[in-house]
């Protein structure tokens, strides 16, 4: 590996952990599907400060930034059917619901990841309709709301499977968790 190449990874991995640990503001140029490109500054610092190639350090930046989405999304499914396993042990829910929740989960992200390129506005509005959508699938499966987890909710709004508060029924509602770990 090259001393260029050394100092580029160097750097990426050090970004990521600054980016993953503070955050980064969204002031940032827009990015190619029209949000922001959190990165592109601090590569472009970056590249300037160790006199490298702004692209190929964006490039770095990039790879690492996708592997890590790409591990944390595996962790998110090994929870969720984990929590899934557990709810149908404890009789929470029978294998049949978990089975329908699983199948309606992927029809969910499908739709969800289908609104790339759209303005936020127009994700917005999507957002919302797939959501109604869930809960009255949700409520004609007999499925408790609690028990999706369709992308829907955010950080930080507790252990919930999903929506987080947005419904009656929902476990997660004001901190509290669907289980008693």
């Amino acid at each position: 590996m090259t001393r260029n190449a050394k100092i580029i990874s160097a750097i990426a991995g050090l970004a990521l952990v600054a980016v993953v640990g503070m955050g980064v503001a969204a002031t940032q140029a827009a990015s190619d599907n029209g949000r922001p490109n959190f990165m592109a500054g601090l590569a472009t610092a970056l590249a300037q400060k160790f006199n490298l190639n702004a692209g190929d350090v964006q490039n770095v930046i990039s790879e690492q930034m996708t592997q890590q989405r790409a591990q944390m999304q595996e962790q998110r499914e090994e929870v969720f059917g984990d929590r899934l396993a557990k709810a149908v042990a404890d009789g929470k829910l029978t294998q049949a619901q978990a089975d329908l929740i699983l199948a309606e989960k992927a029809k969910v992200q499908a739709q969800i990841e289908a609104l790339e390129g759209k303005t936020g506005s127009e994700r917005q509005a999507a957002m919302k309709q797939i959501m109604d959508a869930a809960k009255l699938w949700a409520t004609d499966n007999n499925i408790p709301q609690g028990y999706m987890m369709f992308g829907f909710g955010g950080p930080g709004k507790g252990k919930g499977f999903g929506l987080r508060g947005a419904g009656a029924g929902c476990p997660c509602q004001n901190g509290a968790s669907e289980s008693s770990d």
